[in-house]
């Protein structure tokens, strides 16, 4: 791998962050304190790959988010002596833990025998393990390569808005392009606004972003500027499940203004989605309602009712059973009575159906036999008319045929009687035989008509026959039909009336049972007395009442058992609908730490991803943040202030010193940007240039030894402004530094600040005004001095007031006669002198209009370091002021 200045791809960025993460996890690990993973040493398999340990007992440890180390069990748990070991598998049901041993480990301890295994859950340690997890699970982060690239890249004008200046508007452009870009941006030069705007930006063109910084204070300012324009604009952009902040576990870290807020917060939106406050009041003054209904104050009253006059629940209970059997018996028989008497009356009715069936019996088949009869009749019938039809007309034929023979022979006979003189011989003849020939025929027609005619009334006969067959069966035909019907009728009441009979046996056998039942359960001669001094105590009355108050309480409980379940579905609603709104909300708000510990967001990508105060982030988090853009990533900072706090070792060689580079340098470094001529130079970085939060007199210091005559002040200072930097002078007052926890406190230096911030607070209550001091432990005292004297005073370091501005801030220097850490303030110096510079600059942007510097003016002007060169060369400036020690008094 090349330079952190040349170009690299994804592959390459993201294993020079895990190397270097990699170095920070054991540097954390040596340095936290370690606890025995097993009380006594363990052989040390020096040819091995592994090592097996049976953990002592221990709760709520999660096994493979600890750190683990071998110590020679001859040596100490001093970090030198502590060896990795990897990869931890812990098997709950063998109470075993498996570590993989390094080749480097196996190596360093070969002549060891014995170890002892130490664990390390360091939170510090854990976070940086997630990440490492977060980040090694990472695919692609073409937006991060696109930092190391060295081509130029087209920028969106069309994106900027008319209210910023020429600068942020070149920075909203590259925001709001595509690819990823640097905005450096010193203190008050806009960098909110810009981002602010490129939130709208990819809101309106509808765009995920991820809004992403290494403090709470970076995040909650812009949601405070998109707050502040929503108010303005009266329109608003943070309607419910739009821009979420994803909170920490300590909700105090957040700005009370976003805390507050009706629904930004995580929680507060999804409980707002699902009106979790109106439910969750509603199931619980149901539940107070129910826990506090009269029922149950009864219980324990009529118990104690009982108990006092000496009832036994349960032998009342018993004795009522009896009580209630003989009541029951006495029931049963009188029922059973009843029913005997029903089912008598069924089997009666029964056998009367029964015989008036048997009257009608048969005339169903009566009446089928009639109707066959009746229509063979009619067929017959039908047959004789065609008969008499036919006949009919036979002897009409007949008749004629036999008409026609006679005259034929009339004619021969007269033919035959003509005078033989006058008729030839066998014209004679021939007429003889034409006469016996129509003898012949007359005779044939006379027996064929007979025939017919005989046949004619043979038919009449049988259709005369017919007709009266069937005027005899009609009636009867009809008589059947009325005695089938009743047939019919009577079959059906006798079903009915079987049914309601074996109903009525049925109901009585079932109350005989019952009965015997009941007669056949124990006796006590004895219950007869006891039954009547129970009943002279009126505890059965009192015992119904106790049943009662019971059941009662039992469906209170069964209610209070619902309520329960609706305020646990209620929770796995909100709980849902959190995870949705991770999911699914167009902007999330978050630290860089919370983002790669969150499950959920780690399944997420965005198509633009902003990340404000960059410069003082470990690298290894801006490229896990930044690998989650698709579209747009936009890196925001300042390098020349905080860079990123980091342990490393000793860097031998060129691959440790690439390492160290990606531990100890910000992002912007590490892309080759370092000062204003590299970030001029640099084709994805814009700059801001013109200020609008201090005076002009505060922005030439810091051009003087920072931004080398970068920045541009909005307000040039003038005469009537009065003092705007004041430096109290503390030469000559005993000012010595005392050492503690490994850094310094100055008394006198704690005193002059409580009596400045005493005047400042009675003179400007209104204002907001904060102490600055390079050492942490001067802070956490200055912090305890104000609350003790009731002052609104913020203390810190100027790491922890990144991001920050007050109306007015008090500067501790913190120097005594010798040449202290800020006295060192030197960009061009060693790492040490470049840090000191960055915390001066810091210090010195956090005021909005004063500055007021604690320090020896003497060893401030006696000082060559560009930094102490700065402020020397405030003397004779019209807003600038020394003034010593007593003038605080």
């Amino acid at each position: 791998m090349g330079s952190q200045e040349d170009e690299l791809d994804w592959p390459g960025i993201k294993a020079a962050a895990l190397q270097a993460l990699d170095a920070a996890i054991l540097i954390a690990g040596r340095s936290a304190k370690g606890v025995l993973v097993q009380q006594h040493p363990v052989p040390w398999p020096p040819d091995h790959n592994r090592l097996t340990l049976v953990p002592g007992p221990a709760r709520g440890v999660y096994w493979r988010d600890c750190q683990y180390f071998a110590v020679d069990a001859d040596l100490s748990d001093r970090p030198p002596h502590r060896q990795p070991l990897e990869q931890p598998v812990f098997n709950p049901k063998t109470r075993t833990l498996r570590l993989d041993v390094p080749d480097a480990t196996r190596d360093a301890l070969a002549a060891v025998t014995r170890v002892r295994v130490y664990r390390v859950d360091d939170q510090d340690l854990k976070l940086k393990l997630k990440l490492r997890a977060a980040l090694t699970d990472v695919t692609r982060g073409p937006r991060i390569a696109d930092l190391w690239s060295r081509g130029r890249r087209e920028l969106s004008p069309s994106s900027a808005r008319q209210q910023l200046n020429e600068g942020q508007r070149r920075a909203l452009a590259a925001m709001t392009s595509e690819g990823g870009c640097f905005v450096w941006g010193p203190p008050g030069t806009g960098k909110t606004t810009v981002i602010t705007s490129a939130v709208r930006d990819a809101l309106q063109h509808g765009r995920s972003v991820l809004l992403s910084s290494h403090t709470h204070v970076a995040v909650d300012n812009v949601l405070e500027a998109l707050m502040a324009e929503d108010a303005k604009a009266g329109r608003p952009l943070l309607e419910l499940g739009a821009v979420v902040r994803n909170p920490p576990a300590d909700e105090t870290k957040i700005l009370p203004s976003v805390r507050d807020h009706p629904h930004l917060l995580l929680d507060k939106a999804a409980a707002a989605a699902v009106n979790l406050v109106e439910r969750s009041e509603s199931l619980r003054a149901a539940s107070r309602e129910n826990e506090g209904n009269p029922t149950r104050e009864e219980e324990p009253r009529l118990r104690n009712e009982l108990d006092d006059a000496g009832i036994d629940v349960v032998e009342v209970r018993a004795l009522r059973k009896v009580v209630e059997t003989r009541e029951l018996l006495c029931g049963v028989r009188a029922e059973l009575e009843e029913a005997a008497d029903h089912e008598r009356e069924a089997v009666a009715r029964s056998a009367e159906k029964t015989a008036a069936l048997h009257q009608v019996a048969g005339a169903a088949d009566e009446r089928r036999a009639i109707e066959g009869l009746l229509g063979q009749a009619k067929d017959l019938l039908a047959g004789a008319a065609v008969a008499v039809e036919e006949s009919e007309r036979s002897c009409a034929v007949e008749r004629r045929r036999l008409a026609e023979a006679r005259a034929v022979r009339t004619t021969a006979a007269a033919a035959a009687q003509l005078k033989r003189a006058m008729i030839l011989p066998w014209t004679a003849s021939r007429r003889r035989r034409d006469l016996a020939a129509s003898d012949v025929e007359v005779v044939s027609r006379e027996e064929a008509y007979a025939a017919a005619t005989a046949g004619l009334r043979v038919a009449e006969r049988e259709q005369t026959l017919r007709r009266r067959q069937i005027s005899d069966l009609e009636p009867r035909l009809e008589r059947a039909v009325e005695r089938a019907h009743a047939e019919s009728v009577a079959a059906s009441e006798l079903d009915r009336a079987v049914a309601a009979a074996n109903a009525a046996k049925a109901a009585a056998d079932r109350l005989r049972s019952a009965e015997a039942a009941l007669q056949q359960m124990p006796t006590d001669p004895d219950h007869e007395t006891r039954i009547a001094r129970l009943q002279d105590l009126g505890a059965f009355v009192l015992v119904t009442r106790y049943n009662s108050v019971l059941q009662k309480l039992a469906e209170l409980d069964e209610e209070l058992a619902e309520l329960k379940k609706a305020e646990e579905k209620l929770k796995d609603e909100y709980q849902a609908t959190r995870l949705t709104l991770l999911a699914e909300a167009p902007v999330i708000a978050t630290t860089l730490t919370s983002l790669a510990s969150n499950r959920e967001l780690a399944k997420r990508r965005f198509d633009v991803v902003i990340i404000d105060e960059a410069a003082s982030a470990e690298a290894a988090s801006i490229v896990y943040a930044g690998s989650r853009a698709d579209r747009t990533l936009a890196l925001v900072g300042d390098f020349l202030q905080n860079a990123p706090i980091a342990e490393v070792d000793d860097a031998v060689d060129d691959e440790t010193r690439r390492i160290v580079a990606w531990q100890s340098k910000d992002i912007f470094g590490l892309a080759g940007i370092h000062d204003r001529w590299t970030a001029e130079r640099h084709p994805r970085c814009v700059a801001l240039v013109r200020q609008y939060r201090y005076p002009s007199i505060v922005g030439d210091v810091v051009n003087a030894f920072c931004y080398a005559g970068l920045l541009e002040s909005d307000r040039p200072s003038k005469d009537s402004d009065g003092s705007t930097i004041t430096f109290i002078d503390t030469s000559g007052g005993g000012v010595h530094l005392e050492p503690r926890n490994g850094s310094w406190v100055c008394r006198p230096t704690q005193a002059a600040a409580l009596l400045l911030a005493q005047r400042l607070v009675t003179e400007h209550p209104a204002d907001t005004l904060g102490y600055v001091s390079p050492y942490a432990p001067q802070a956490l005292a200055m912090e305890s001095a104000f609350d003790r004297a009731g002052l609104a005073v913020q203390a810190g370091t100027a790491h922890r007031f990144q991001g920050r501005e007050f109306t007015r801030v008090i500067i501790d220097l913190m120097q005594d006669d010798r040449p202290r850490w800020v006295a060192a303030a030197d960009l061009s110096g060693p790492a040490r002198a470049v840090s000191a510079a960055k915390l001066l600059n810091v210090a010195l942007t956090r005021g909005r209009k004063q500055i007021f510097l604690i320090g020896s003016w003497p060893f401030v002007v006696g000082c060559d370091s560009p930094g102490m060169r700065a402020l020397a060369g405030l003397e004779g400036k019209a807003n600038f002021e020394r003034r010593g020690l007593g003038d605080l008094g």
